[in-house]
């Protein structure tokens, strides 16, 4: 949920290409009534890009004091270089990818977000459904994930095996049918160490936060996504951790059965035998 000290506010030139957002924010004609108003960002729509931009209208020491604007991109992701391709990336051994099989796993990724999990395992292969309930976020990455697929035949195939779907996460998992999706993935949004706190910190992964706050592992919704995954995957699931953080845990599962490790992330892998 956004954080009281963020004030975000939404053109009405943005809610008519997303009807969606309109809620999102306070209704302004434009990006100067935000600024009059005191707004710290404001979703607008860029008319040369065709797409949604975030505006930030203040200066915020997270951020690095900067004002700037952010738009999500799936571009930059490299997919292309020996490493970019290298299954032997974490995320792509949770999963249950292996080198010399053909065979790639259907998944469900519960927490879009940025889209950049989703995207990658889609490079490596995978059709992949991804559930993005905020409506901003939602809208935001469709805009990334329509970008991406023009201009580039790669980057198109890529996408291509991305489906976008706005919705509750345990909702949608109620609703499957069995043995619909080989892995689902999980990355709840875990609160950031106060040492990492600072510019370093990533422009959109910053602007997450003040949309979506986070999630302890105790929490109520986290728990709740976890215990649907195990109740739908028809493989496995995967969760994404800081490397700092527990790991997810219930009844039947004390502790991941394997974790594959990143520089900054884990992987956390809870079989269905």
């Amino acid at each position: 949920m956004q954080e009281d000290s963020f004030r975000l506010a939404v053109t009405k030139g943005a809610a008519d290409h997303y009807a969606m957002i309109s809620d999102v924010g306070e209704l302004v004609e434009d990006q100067g009534q935000a600024v009059i108003k005191g707004f710290d960002a404001v979703v607008d729509w860029d008319k040369n890009d065709e797409r949604l931009i975030v505006r930030f209208l203040k200066m915020d020491k997270k951020m690095g004091g900067k004002l700037g604007s952010l738009q999500f991109d799936l571009t930059g992701i490299d997919v292309k270089s020996g490493h970019g391709r290298s299954l032997k990336q974490p995320i792509a051994k949770a999963v249950g990818i292996k080198r010399g099989d053909a065979w790639r796993p259907k998944v469900l990724d519960c927490t879009a977000g940025l889209g950049e999990d989703g995207f990658l395992l889609a490079a490596f292969g995978c059709e992949v459904t991804l559930i993005e309930q905020h409506p901003l976020v939602y809208a935001m990455l469709r805009d990334a994930i329509n970008k991406a697929g023009q201009g580039d035949e790669g980057l198109a195939e890529i996408v291509g095996r991305m489906d976008l779907r706005p919705g509750n996460a345990i909702t949608t998992m109620r609703e499957l049918e069995s043995d619909a999706y080989d892995v689902v993935y999980l990355d709840p949004m875990y609160p950031e160490k106060k040492r990492h706190v600072s510019a370093r910190t990533k422009k959109s992964i910053w602007f997450l936060r003040q949309l979506l706050g986070h999630d302890e592992a105790d929490s109520d919704n986290t728990v709740g996504l976890f215990e649907q995954a195990i109740a739908v995957a028809n493989k496995r699931v995967v969760v994404k951790r800081p490397n700092h953080a527990p790991p997810l845990i219930n009844e039947a599962h004390k502790k991941p059965e394997a974790s594959h490790k990143g520089k900054s992330f884990r992987f956390d892998v809870y079989p269905r035998h």
